[in-house]
């Protein structure tokens, strides 16, 4: 009950992200994808950035999404 209840408000998490940042997840923890692939696949739409920019966005967002999971009582 608890983990479906979490897998819920996580899948509402990443919903709440904008577009790009869903992208990241997406192309990173689902596809798995390396980062200079990912770099490609994330300059194709507009302003060009290369693995190294992708990887500290990357970080960006794992640390707003552990402080909205945190503020949702998800984490501690």
């Amino acid at each position: 009950m608890r983990l479906e209840r979490d897998s819920t408000a996580l899948s509402a998490l990443r919903d709440s992200l904008d577009l790009n940042e869903q992208t990241l997840l997406t192309l990173r923890l689902d596809e798995r994808l390396p980062w200079g692939e990912i770099a490609e696949i994330m300059s194709s739409g507009g302003e060009p950035i290369d693995a190294a920019a992708a990887r500290k966005r990357f970080e960006r967002l794992k640390t707003k999404l552990g402080e909205l999971a945190r503020r949702q009582g998800l984490i501690r």
